[in-house]
């Protein structure tokens, strides 16, 4: 278990850094300020897509996020309204914690959102990693057999021959296991 938490505490880490990356270069092609645009219903509404408990200088608030913006240091902050007042309120730097949120807030103003562009990815990293396990798998035939990948093909040469088909199976699964497990990829419902 020590082992797996150190895992998670370092991927978890890489993660934030990436985050806050995508943020500042999200905001940077944005002329470093997102705003969120909203129509008459919407503000009758009074529903956003973002409260985040944020702290301020003297007391934490409940905050709907109108805008994410940098300054010249690359701080991240964030204004809106407060969620019990309705007054706006302005200035709070964004922390390591609340990058995910601030991150979903700039896709939902971007219209990031889109399965078919999350399914185009899943798909790609997919292909990727079947790529690299075949490629392995064989690897490892040739290394075992000394024999070059054309030989393991049957007449034709279009595919392996039973016997080196059933060689190459579980090692393109043990393969493609460890790839996904090292890319920390699950196959959701593509």
């Amino acid at each position: 278990m020590k082992q797996e938490y150190y895992r998670l505490k370092l991927k978890n880490e890489a993660i934030c850094e990436r985050t806050k990356c995508l943020i500042i270069r999200t905001l940077k092609d944005n002329d470093g300020r997102i705003i969120l645009e909203r129509t008459k219903e919407e503000e009758a509404d009074d529903d956003y897509p973002l409260i985040a408990i944020l702290p301020g200088r003297k007391d934490v608030y409940s905050i709907c996020v109108t805008d994410v913006y940098i300054d010249e240091n690359e701080t991240i902050y964030a204004d809106g309204i407060d969620d019990d007042t309705g007054y706006r309120k302005e200035g709070f730097i964004i922390e390591e914690n609340q990058y995910s949120d601030i991150l979903y807030f700039i896709g939902y103003v971007l219209d990031w959102f889109d399965d078919m562009d999350e399914k185009n990815v899943l798909n790609s990293l997919n292909s990727s990693i079947m790529e690299l396990a075949c490629n392995l798998a064989e690897k490892e035939m040739v290394d075992t057999y000394g024999k070059l990948p054309e030989d393991f093909a049957d007449s034709k040469e279009e595919c392996y021959t039973e016997e080196y088909q059933n060689i190459f199976n579980p090692l393109y699964d043990k393969y493609y296991n460890k790839l996904s497990e090292l890319a920390d990829f699950e196959l959701r419902a593509l």
